[in-house]
C-alpha cells in the first residue's frame, strides 16, 4: 500500500490555524487527506452494522432533527452523511492507510515504519479518561504522531460491563475531520483476542508524582490487549510545578518533547520491570505511551474550566457521539418526554446531580448541609430557562434529570417539580444495549439539551456544560455544594 502524499507534517497547525472549521458534519467537495476513503469506509460499515439491530423506531428516532433556537442537531446529520454517501459503505481493503493493513496478532506488525504513534492507557474513571485521551491526543497533534485510542476500561461499572472501544462512544470519523489529524484504535492496530505477547517501554506520568512509593499507575489495557509495559518516570521538569512535592500536574510540550531525540536522549532513566516477563525496556521510539494523562496541561491545572483549554478547543469539541449511541439516547429521550417515535425532540434543560461518592469530600459536615438541595437546582433551571427565553426566545419548560442518588425521597421531590428521568431499571438499558449504555447516554442527555445545570467540581458536569455551550450556544449552570447554602445568590 503507497501511503498518500500528505505527511502529518502537512497538518494545519492547531495553534496557528484559522482554518478550523466548527461544522464538523460538513461534506467537502474534495475528501481530505487525513480521511482515507478505506478508514471511512471501515467505520460507515461498523456504524451501518450497528445501526441495523435497531428497531424502526431507534432508527427514526436517530435520525430526527432536534431543533435549539430553530437550529437542527448536527449530530443527526451524521447518519444523512452516510445515507447520502453509500460508496462509504464499501468494505473492500477496509483499514486505515495509517497502518499496514487488518490488525495483526503483533501490534508491531501493523506499524507504518514511515510513520509514528502515540496512546495512552487512562485508568481513572470514565470521564477522568475521556479527558485523559482528549489531553493525549493533543499531544500528538503536537508531536505529529497518529494517536491509537485505547478500549475504556469499566473502572467505574461493574467488571461484567468489560471493554468498550473509543469509537463505540464517539464519531470517530467526524473527530479526524475536525482535529485534520489521524486517529485509529487499538482494534484496528491488534487483533483482539491476540494471543501474542507484545513487551513495550513506556513512560509513566504517574510515577513522577508519587514522591514516597514511586510506581506506574496500574493499567487494565495492557492486560486486555496483551501488552506487557515497563515504564520509566518522566523528568520531574516535565511537571508544572517541579518543585512542589507530590503535585501531579504535567506539561503537554513536556511531553511531546520526549518523543524526540534530542530531548528523550537526556531523560532516560531506570525503567520500572513489567508485570508479566520482567523486561526492562526503554521508552518505544516508534509506539510512544503513557500510563496517565488525566493531569497534563499546557499552563495550570483545571484547565477545562477555561475558555482557552487545548485539549478541549482542538480535540474534545470535536469529539461528537457515535451516532448508535445517539440514536439510542434519542429513543430513551422520547419515552421519558412521553413522545411518539416521529415527534421531534424538544428544547429541553438537562440536570446533573453528582452526589453519591463525593460524600467522601464532606468529610464530617452530614450529606443533608454539604450536598446541594434540589431547590438550588430548581433555582439554576430557572435562571437557564429565563436565559434561552430571553436570548434565544427558545421556551425550554421541560427538565431531563441525570443522577447517581438512590434515596426515593429525593426523587419525589425532583418529580414534585414536574422534572422527568430516565430509570435504566425500568427501561433495562443495560440488558438490550450492555452496561456501558447505562453511562454513556447519560453523558448524551446532559450534552444535547438547549441548557444545562450540572455539579460544581464534577468532570461529567464540566465537559456536558462544555458541550452545551460551544455545540450548540446553550446557557449553563453549575451548583456548589459543601456546607449549608454554598450556592446562595
Amino acid at each position: 500500500m503507497q501511503r498518500s502524499q500528505n505527511s502529518i507534517s502537512d497538518l494545519n497547525d492547531p495553534l496557528l490555524s484559522e482554518d478550523l472549521d466548527d461544522d464538523i458534519l460538513s461534506t467537502p467537495s474534495k475528501r481530505p487527506w487525513y480521511l482515507s476513503q478505506k478508514a471511512k469506509a471501515k467505520r460507515a460499515h461498523v456504524v451501518t452494522i450497528a445501526g441495523a439491530v435497531l428497531t424502526v423506531t431507534s432508527l427514526v428516532a436517530a435520525s430526527v432533527f432536534f431543533f435549539v433556537a430553530g437550529q437542527r442537531h448536527r449530530e443527526a446529520a451524521v447518519e444523512e452523511r452516510l445515507e447520502a454517501n453509500p460508496i462509504e459503505l464499501n468494505t473492500s481493503n477496509s483499514y486505515s492507510e495509517w497502518l499496514n493493513g487488518p490488525p495483526t496478532q503483533s501490534f508491531r506488525d501493523n506499524l507504518r515504519n514511515d510513520t509514528k504513534y502515540m496512546t495512552v492507557w487512562a485508568p481513572g474513571g470514565w470521564t477522568n479518561d475521556v479527558m485523559s485521551l482528549f489531553n493525549i491526543l493533543y499531544v500528538a497533534v503536537i508531536s505529529e504522531r497518529v494517536a491509537v485510542m485505547p478500549p475504556f476500561a469499566p473502572s467505574h461499572l461493574p467488571q461484567e460491563a468489560g471493554f468498550i472501544n473509543f469509537g463505540d462512544v464517539f464519531d470517530v470519523p467526524g473527530l479526524v475531520e475536525g482535529m485534520k489529524h489521524p486517529v485509529v484504535e487499538w482494534w484496528e492496530v491488534k487483533e483482539t483476542g491476540s494471543t501474542t505477547v507484545d513487551e513495550v517501554g513506556c513512560w509513566s506520568i504517574w510515577a513522577s508524582s508519587q514522591n514516597d512509593d514511586p510506581k506506574p499507575r496500574p493499567v487494565p489495557q495492557p492486560g486486555y490487549l496483551n501488552i506487557d509495559a515497563s515504564y520509566t518516570s518522566i523528568p520531574n521538569e516535565a511537571k508544572v510545578y517541579p518543585s512542589l512535592p507530590g503535585d501531579w500536574h504535567v506539561k503537554m510540550w513536556a511531553l511531546a518533547a520526549l518523543t524526540f531525540p534530542d530531548y528523550r536522549k537526556y531523560h532516560l532513566g531506570t525503567p520500572f520491570p513489567s508485570q508479566l516477563n520482567g523486561h526492562s525496556l526503554p521508552p518505544d521510539e516508534h509506539m510512544a505511551c503513557f500510563d496517565f494523562a488525566y493531569f497534563v496541561c499546557a499552563t495550570h491545572g483545571l484547565e477545562y474550566e477555561f475558555d482557552y483549554s487545548p485539549a478541549w478547543r482542538f480535540v474534545g469539541k470535536y469529539a461528537r457521539w457515535n451516532p448508535n449511541l445517539l440514536g439510542i439516547a434519542h429513543e430513551l429521550l422520547r419515552g421519558a418526554f412521553e413522545l411518539e417515535p416521529e415527534d421531534e425532540i424538544p428544547p429541553y434543560v438537562a440536570v446533573h446531580v453528582r452526589r453519591g461518592d463525593f460524600h467522601w469530600w464532606c468529610h464530617e459536615t452530614p450529606a443533608n448541609e454539604c450536598f446541594a438541595p434540589p431547590s438550588a437546582f430548581a433555582r439554576r433551571v430557572a435562571e437557564v430557562q429565563q436565559e434561552l427565553l430571553e436570548t434565544k426566545g427558545v421556551d425550554a419548560s421541560r427538565v431531563l434529570v441525570t443522577s447517581d442518588e438512590t434515596d426515593p425521597a429525593w426523587w419525589s421531590e425532583i418529580k414534585s417539580f414536574g422534572w422527568t428521568w430516565v430509570n435504566h431499571t425500568t427501561e433495562r438499558t443495560g440488558e438490550k444495549y450492555g452496561l456501558w449504555y447505562t453511562v454513556t447516554v447519560d453523558a448524551v442527555f446532559q450534552s444535547i439539551g438547549a441548557g444545562f445545570v450540572g455539579t460544581d467540581q464534577s468532570t461529567m458536569s464540566l465537559l456536558a456544560a462544555r458541550r452545551t455551550q460551544d455545540w450548540y450556544g446553550g446557557a449553563t449552570r453549575r451548583v456548589k455544594w459543601g456546607h449549608l447554602g454554598a450556592d446562595d445568590h
